[in-house]
């Protein structure tokens, strides 16, 4: 690992490839790719197998007249709790970016794969518009106050659908009926929005509830 003078902050490497050269370590946002108007989704923050892990922190930010954040929750890393310290809107009580912060004792580090933290979102926005989760300020440290690095942030992406929207044009007709019905007779690969009741098959039930939609019987 080298030398280091003392009170300075080393980092320390975990995954290596053949001849010495470092494979980067990778944390990613876990998110459906679509979600529908109106709806609540959770986000996993993954973390890759690492070793003697106690702290981490990051930003995370989206659009915030597509999505909104409700609540942070704790991680799980190698079978442990990882805790959530704090997490706040920054600027305070502003929309758009989270500071997430958590930790370990020092005496007691995880090991393993699992995730950071779990971020519970709400759809604010309207069929086809679209979001980044994109991360920013991420460290990992382990329990002797070493930033494990490399790391790679992967951000993620949501798009926003109308349940019953199956032609994915962000309008409710009976042009999303003809689609349900080929998807159903499988002449039409699966769109997200043709699981119109959202119970996660696409069947006569959801062509119903497009038209009780259409003529004002179900709200939509």
């Amino acid at each position: 690992e080298g030398s280091a003078k003392p009170g300075s902050r080393r980092d320390v490497s975990f995954s290596v490839l053949a001849g010495g050269q470092l494979a980067p370590l990778a944390a990613s946002v876990e998110t459906p790719a679509n979600v529908p108007v109106g709806g609540e989704f959770v986000v996993t923050v993954n973390i890759g197998d690492v070793p003697n892990v106690a702290a981490y922190q990051f930003d995370l930010s989206w659009d915030p007249a597509v999505l909104q954040v409700l609540n942070v929750t704790p991680g799980s890393i190698g079978g442990g709790t990882m805790p959530v310290d704090m997490w706040g809107f920054i600027p305070p009580d502003v929309q758009g970016k989270i500071r997430v912060l958590g930790h370990v004792s020092p005496v007691a580090p995880l090991s393993g794969s699992g995730y950071l933290a779990e971020i519970r979102l709400k759809v604010v926005g309207s069929p086809t518009q679209t979001s980044g989760l994109a991360f920013s300020h991420g460290l990992l440290f382990d329990s002797q106050v070493r930033q494990i690095a490399p790391l790679l942030w992967v951000d993620g992406f949501v798009r926003v659908f109308r349940s019953g929207d199956a032609v994915e044009d962000g309008v409710l007709d009976i042009a999303d009926v003809i689609e349900i019905e080929r998807i159903i007779v499988g002449l039409d690969a699966r769109t997200s929005g043709a699981d119109a009741n959202l119970d996660g098959m696409i069947d006569l039930a959801d062509v119903l509830k497009v038209e009780r939609i259409m003529v004002g019987m179900d709200p939509g």
